[in-house]
């Protein structure tokens, strides 16, 4: 799986910048703490599947490429998965901007409708991404990559 991570984290990293990284966790049980009274899950054991997580936070850079693609923020087909959804970017037709401006900078004020589209749109462009694109760029040969989806972190 090593492997795999480093040829997708190549071609994450081409697709929105340097730095990306993705690296391997494996499963297992985790315990969570009691969280219901304020919105947060209801605590117990849980067992978890091997993952892979991005090693940095998206930067004001990766997010530029986000807000500058056709098919991003601005693609209304990234808000049709709720009604709440297509509420917000209606609301919100234009990102809030960064706290702490600079490239290299995490990228901050992303809503959690904006964070959902994101991550809708690096999945689309992994799993559509032409490795003849890019001359350097190496073949996905990732297994189910049809079915791999970026997704945020939940229990």
């Amino acid at each position: 799986m090593t492997a795999d991570l480093e040829i997708l984290s190549r071609i994450t990293q081409a697709m929105l910048c340097p730095p990306f990284e993705w690296c391997h966790v494996s499963g297992g049980k985790v315990t969570l703490l009691e969280a219901s009274s304020y919105g947060g899950t209801n605590g117990g054991e849980f067992q978890t599947a091997d993952f892979a997580i991005a090693k940095y936070p998206i930067t004001n850079a990766q997010y530029r490429r986000f807000l500058d693609d056709p098919n991003g923020f601005g693609n209304a087909t990234l808000q049709e998965y709720s009604p709440e959804a297509r509420q917000w970017h209606k609301d919100h037709p234009k990102p809030k901007p960064t706290a702490f401006d600079g490239p290299e900078l995490p990228r901050t004020r992303v809503s959690w409708f904006d964070s959902l589209a994101f991550r809708a749109w690096l999945s689309a462009g992994l799993q559509t991404r032409n490795p003849e694109d890019n001359a350097n760029a190496t073949p996905l040969n990732v297994p189910d990559l049809d079915t791999w989806h970026v997704r945020l972190p939940t229990k």
